[in-house]
C-alpha cells in the first residue's frame, strides 16, 4: 500500500525511514493554529466569471450560418478516425 501510494504522490520513499521522516513533516501541520480560518476549496481565490446559459430560440438554418463547411442540415468536420 505505501509504494502505490508512493508512486501515485510521486514520492521516492526507499525505506522506513523516509516514511516515518514524512509523516513527522506532515505532523508538524498539527501546531499550526488555524482558529479563525475559513476552509479555501481554492488557494487562489478565482471565482465563475461566467455567465448564466439564457436559452433562446433558433433554428437549423441559423446554426448552419456560422458552420465552415455543411452538407444539407448537418455541418461536415475532418475525418478523425481513419479507415
Amino acid at each position: 500500500m505505501i509504494k502505490n501510494l508512493s508512486k501515485l504522490s510521486r514520492l521516492k520513499i526507499t525505506d522506513d525511514k523516509d516514511i516515518e521522516s514524512i509523516i513527522a513533516y506532515v505532523g508538524k501541520l498539527n501546531s499550526v493554529n488555524t482558529d479563525g480560518v475559513e476552509p479555501l476549496s481554492h488557494v487562489h481565490g478565482s471565482k465563475n466569471i461566467w455567465r448564466e446559459d439564457i436559452v433562446s430560440p433558433s433554428s437549423s438554418a441559423e446554426i448552419l450560418e456560422g458552420a465552415p463547411d455543411k452538407s444539407g442540415t448537418f455541418v461536415r468536420t475532418p475525418l478523425v478516425i481513419d479507415g
